[in-house]
């Protein structure tokens, strides 16, 4: 199982781990941040609400006292955190899910409707085939810009009406349907359809919130993401808070980043310093 930790020079840098400081890395994966923080003697507290991430933090924390492991969503973390000098969140879908066929994350590979990143109350399957077609359009237009939001939306009703949408190629079949372009005409509901599912967006303002509590002054929040609706949160939520920003504008991956790690061409950095 590979993954690629963005930005990781850049984390590290920024956060100077040190065996005085502890920090809490809210989105745990596979570990790449929480494990370069450790090397340079950090203690970090890893949490993630994947339970397949978990099972491997649980790994590490068998391996060393510096790492505690947390399953839990970002709007759960208050009560499970101390006061922290760093913390990281890395906003989205990882490359670990979308590979993962039977996770339902991906329209290029055949598995279940899921798309649920663990501690849900409900999947993309039943959006599709419960929701009211009204709904089912506003949440396309809202979570992904989708311009043919209703018309898709109508296809999904129509066609849940012969059979229920159960897998990912059903559905992307059905969008699909006589589109084509250079983008696959499923991305933006998929996309839409996985933030609905994860409540990610109201997850993310909670935990922005709850990491600005739980870091101490001088305490350093780096936040990474990948598409334009969640760095709006992040910008708007840096500005409006007792944040101070060293540069304004996000950091990029390098041309040698992108080279190594195609899947962070769309990364953004944003971080600052509690005051």
């Amino acid at each position: 199982m590979s993954h690629i930790p963005v930005f990781l020079k850049e984390t590290v840098q920024i956060l100077r781990p040190s065996p005085s400081k502890i920090f809490a890395d809210f989105t745990f994966g596979l570990g790449g941040h929480a494990k370069s923080l450790l090397s340079c003697g950090g203690r970090v507290i890893g949490c993630d609400r994947d339970i397949n991430a978990y099972k491997h933090a649980r790994i590490l924390e068998a391996q060393t006292q510096n790492f505690k492991a947390k399953h839990v969503r970002f709007s759960d973390l208050h009560d499970h955190l101390p006061s922290l000098d760093g913390i990281l969140m890395d906003i989205g879908v990882s490359s670990v899910q979308i590979d993962q066929a039977d996770r339902g994350f991906s329209f290029m590979r055949d598995g279940p409707l899921s798309m649920q990143m663990g501690i849900n109350s409900f999947s993309a399957a039943d959006i599709v085939n419960q929701w009211d077609e009204n709904d089912i359009a506003d949440t396309l237009y809202l979570y992904a810009d989708e311009v043919r939001s209703r018309s898709i939306a109508k296809r999904i009703v129509e066609a849940r009406q012969n059979k229920k949408i159960t897998t990912t190629l059903e559905l992307a079949n059905i969008i699909s349907r006589g589109k084509k372009g250079k983008i696959h005409p499923a991305t933006k509901t998929f996309q839409a359809l996985r933030i609905a599912t994860n409540s990610e967006l109201d997850e993310l303002c909670i935990g922005l919130q709850i990491a600005s509590s739980k870091l101490k002054i001088g305490g350093k929040l780096v936040v990474i993401s990948f598409h334009s609706t969640e760095d709006k949160i992040i910008k708007n939520f840096f500005r409006n808070s007792r944040f101070l920003m060293k540069k304004p504008q996000p950091v990029f991956p390098s041309s040698e980043e992108v080279k190594s790690n195609v899947r962070s061409r769309s990364a953004k950095l944003r971080w600052g310093i509690k005051i």
